[in-house]
């Protein structure tokens, strides 16, 4: 069992400038090591295994912008009982950092990834921006188990 942070690196001006994630959105975690792939994309494979605590957390390009994230949804196509991940919002003791964090509650078995969507609210826009929600599980965010290949 392990945490593994998953960060948004989040160009907000340019969200703001064509009114979409794509192309603004860069994805990451610190689980490499441990076999997570498409590092700095908008599909980051993390690779996770029962106990894992994930955080998902958002940094900026720009250090005067605002944006959190607003909603994380794991695939309800794949999802089965019991869910894999259930991701609920925190905010840090002085209220200044919202962060999600989500406890991995069963392995992943098989090849295909656990597609996630993610959603932020942008410097006071009313509604959030959402990632298009691709029909590809492997063209998404995701999470991996131990078989899954990148081919």
């Amino acid at each position: 069992m392990k945490t593994i942070a998953i960060v948004s690196l989040l160009d907000v001006v340019g969200v703001l400038s064509n009114g979409r994630l794509a192309g603004n959105l860069y994805l990451m975690d610190d689980n490499r090591l441990h076999g997570s792939l498409d590092q700095g994309s908008e599909i980051l494979k993390t690779r996770v295994e029962r106990g894992d605590r994930l955080v998902w957390v958002v940094q900026l390009l720009e250090c005067e912008a605002y944006a959190a994230i607003s909603a994380i949804e794991i695939d309800p196509a794949i999802e089965i009982d019991p869910a894999i991940c259930e991701p609920q919002p925190h905010r840090s003791p002085d209220g200044d950092v919202a962060y999600w964090v989500g406890v991995v509650k069963r392995d992943i078995t098989g090849p295909e990834p656990v597609p996630y969507r993610l959603s932020y609210r942008v410097a006071g826009q009313s509604a959030p921006f959402s990632m298009a929600s691709g029909t590809n599980p492997r063209d998404r965010p995701a999470l991996v188990g131990a078989d899954y290949s990148p081919v």
